[in-house]
């Protein structure tokens, strides 16, 4: 390996093979907090001490990541770091989103730039480009990051130069990953060559992370998601069930609602729909959550729904909880005087129905509403997690309709997306799927992923 990517870098193994590998498409897939994007800076070392005679400002190297948010947030303060420890004299031109350092005697010039935005991309020639998980941004589009690779390969046209692209990223399924580094190889062997795979796990990287970083990731995962987030390895994400760990025989019993403490709080989990408006009631006996009941009201309306809700539940001496859909927020609820669902059960102005009759009598309440909803998939790996560790127990009469998403609910074909056939289904499950992921979210997001925000580890 080349001194410089020697002198301060710490690796391990993976890391080393992957950084030193002469593959011009090099991929590092691992699990989180395997050390992913610290392979990916020792790799630009090496690229750039391959490349920094070709490196100039009308073909500078790149470095792609999901959003300009993750670049701000993660990938330019670890640059500046790594340059910062080499000595290496450099600035950054935020505005052009423009890295100039300079290296070998030479001013070279690197662009950081979001993969989403990868069209605006097709005029200059570039002598490398590396890619820092950037299939998290083709998630809801997985046919356009071949587009997109396939445009950035046209741009690798620099004479004397590596022209090569590396990649280090997180199993997302069997996506494109998997296809162009993994299945295309059975079948054309010849190239290997060109196209090199390195798997990493989390715990390759154990000496790095905090104490309980994989217990809690074992925590929070179920089996499907430890082998893809720990081990690094290409599993089904998109077929199949759901809910993959709900079990009748654990997970339902008779009588749930009359185990209720009428001191704890109990909590109403909204999923705002126009037919059936559907709330989720639990309460957290610590560490069980009951699920008391699943109500959905014949009427559309958020205030005949509300009105059910304080019909069954009412009595109850504690508090009140308010969980639930987001949409809720912009949503005007017919014959509501244009108000909206919040503000009709009382999380904006305090004066909606539950709100009113929870707090007049005493007994308070809260809303724990979030600002967007999450990517369903998140929200799946939080229920799942939750669910396997038979924390999760529903009352078999008044539960049914959760049982039912539950046992039922499946992704539609080819992609991560839930199938509700027809609006038939999933409306429970997603009423309490916010509750859960409010509360016991199931590692880092997607959208943290993205952003380069509450990432456990780099």
């Amino acid at each position: 390996m080349s001194r410089a990517v020697d002198a301060l870098v710490e690796l391990n193994p993976t890391q080393i093979q992957f950084a030193e590998s002469d593959a011009k498409h090099g991929l590092m897939v691992a699990g989180m907090g395997a050390g992913k994007s610290h392979g990916l800076r020792a790799k630009l070392l090496r690229r750039i001490e391959q490349n920094h005679r070709y490196m100039s400002r009308k073909s500078p190297g790149v470095y792609l990541a999901p959003t300009y948010d993750m670049i701000s947030n993660l990938v330019q303060p670890n640059l500046m770091d790594l340059f910062d420890s080499y000595r290496i004299p450099h600035h950054y031109k935020q505005d052009d989103h423009l890295l100039t350092f300079t290296f070998g005697g030479r001013e070279c010039h690197m662009r950081l730039l979001s993969a989403e935005n990868y069209d605006r991309y097709m005029g200059p020639g570039f002598p490398f480009i590396l890619g820092d998980e950037i299939e998290l941004c083709f998630r809801t589009r997985v046919s356009k990051i071949e587009v997109m690779w396939k445009k950035m390969l046209s741009r690798l046209r620099v004479p004397g130069a590596t022209n090569s692209f590396d990649i280090a990223g997180t199993p997302e399924g069997f996506g494109f990953f998997w296809e162009w580094w993994e299945s295309r190889l059975v079948t054309r062997p010849e190239l290997a060559m060109h196209y090199q795979l390195f798997r990493a796990s989390t715990y390759e990287n154990a000496d790095n992370l905090p104490p309980d970083y994989i217990n809690d990731l074992m925590r929070d995962y179920d089996p499907q998601r430890i082998k893809a987030y720990i081990f690094g390895e290409f599993v089904n994400l998109t077929t199949g069930a759901i809910y993959s760990g709900f079990r009748r025989d654990k997970h339902v019993a008779r009588g749930v609602y009359e185990m209720r403490d009428p001191d704890l709080p109990i909590e109403f989990c909204f999923d705002f729909n126009v037919n059936p408006m559907t709330i989720v009631v639990t309460q957290y006996q610590h560490p069980r959550l009951l699920v008391l009941a699943v109500l959905q009201p014949r009427s559309s309306s958020t205030e005949d729904a509300c009105h059910v809700a304080l019909k069954e539940f009412g009595h109850h001496r504690g508090p009140c909880l308010i969980y639930g859909d987001a949409t809720g927020k912009g949503h005007r609820s017919s014959g509501a005087a244009g108000r909206s669902d919040r503000d009709i059960i009382g999380v904006s102005a305090g004066n909606g129905v539950i709100g009113t009759a929870w707090h007049a009598k005493g007994r308070g309440y809260d809303t724990r509403w979030m600002k967007t909803n999450p990517w369903q998939p998140d929200r799946h790996a939080a229920v799942n997690a939750f669910v396997s560790s038979d924390r999760l127990l529903v009352d078999e009469e008044r539960g049914k309709p959760l049982v039912t998403d539950l046992v039922r609910q499946t992704y539609r074909e080819g992609t991560r997306e839930e199938d509700d056939q027809k609006g038939t289904l999933g409306h429970a499950a997603a009423a309490l799927g916010y509750r859960i992921f409010r509360d016991w979210k199931a590692g880092p997001t997607i959208e943290e992923r993205m952003s380069g925000k509450g990432r456990r580890a780099a």
